[in-house]
């Protein structure tokens, strides 16, 4: 754990071993991909600049330069131990499954999130609206 803002070198290793356990470099590189295609979905405009998006996300969002910010996230949160044992779950045959589905899991919890909200964007819309009409009806003090 974390004491004063210093991460304690055997958690760094311990965080190490369970991102790549995880093989949070391929997830972040799937996650990076779903992303865009999203963002294309919703501005089809946008696939024109595909390969801008693309040159952009590998300069900027390269494993390389994310490596140690996610080990120190994991080193944060999680004890040694506890990371000690999540890498050794995430080698069992169920940690392997889990981890092949989580992504198809996250698609499809972000696919009932956008279901649920769909209907009701009118409503939210007309919500912005009267909120922005409100903040310029107030007096400026």
């Amino acid at each position: 754990m974390v004491e004063e803002g210093v991460i304690a070198p055997e958690a760094l290793a311990a965080a190490e071993e369970l991102i790549a356990v995880l093989n949070i470099e391929e997830t972040l590189a799937v996650t990076t991909e779903a992303m865009l295609e999203g963002m294309i979905a919703g501005n089809p405009a946008l696939a024109e600049f595909r390969d801008v998006f693309l040159e952009f996300f590998a300069e900027f969002m390269a494993w390389d330069l994310l490596k140690d910010d996610y080990a120190s996230i994991y080193a944060e949160i999680y004890t040694v131990d506890e990371m000690r044992e999540l890498a050794d779950f995430y080698q069992t045959p169920l940690g392997q499954r889990l981890q092949e589905t989580m992504p198809q899991l996250a698609v499809r919890g972000s696919q009932i999130g956008e279901a649920a909200v769909q209907p009701h964007l009118p409503e939210l819309e007309r919500r912005i609206m009267a909120a922005a009409m409100e903040a310029e009806a107030e007096p400026v003090q």
